[in-house]
């Protein structure tokens, strides 16, 4: 199941990677963003595009996460590698998430096999797993907070 859920990440994020403009409004916005902070002219500007980058819609935990993760491939391939990897690692937190819930939360190990099969196929995985947004930060946040306050 593992297996099947990277390979479809995988293949649906290596589509319309061509460049910028075929990316959706969004993950343009994303984009942008990642590749400001990746081509910063000087260090001032660099560390500004980290800290504030004149952009609040999604948080700057987004940006320089996705930047940190982006940083080699788009070093080494440029525009289409820097919107895989982005895409990438939203699939691999959304993932996470769902696995931190489902393996620390629920006791009984066939409710665990059957809880991450139900998060994996739920409509808006798919989503989640294709466009660069905050939501599976979130719920990795909150899974890792409902798995630690369990525990104690």
């Amino acid at each position: 199941m593992v297996v099947f859920f990277a390979y479809l990440a995988i293949w649906a994020n290596t589509d319309f990677i061509a460049g910028s403009h075929f990316l959706f409004v969004d993950e343009r916005l994303t984009f942008n963003g990642v590749k400001k902070i990746l081509n910063a002219k000087d260090l001032p500007n660099f560390l500004y595009m980290i800290f504030d980058g004149n952009d609040h819609r999604y948080g700057r935990i987004l940006w320089n996460s996705m930047a940190i993760t982006s940083a080699i491939p788009e070093y080494f391939g440029g525009e289409s590698w820097q919107i895989v990897a982005g895409r990438i690692t939203q699939a691999v937190i959304l993932f996470s998430a769902y696995l931190v819930f489902s393996s620390f939360i629920i006791k009984n190990q066939a409710l665990k096999i059957f809880t991450l099969f139900c998060l994996l196929v739920i409509p808006f995985s798919a989503y989640y797993q294709t466009l660069p947004k905050t939501e599976p930060k979130q719920l990795l946040f909150l899974s890792l907070f409902f798995a630690l306050y369990q525990n104690n």
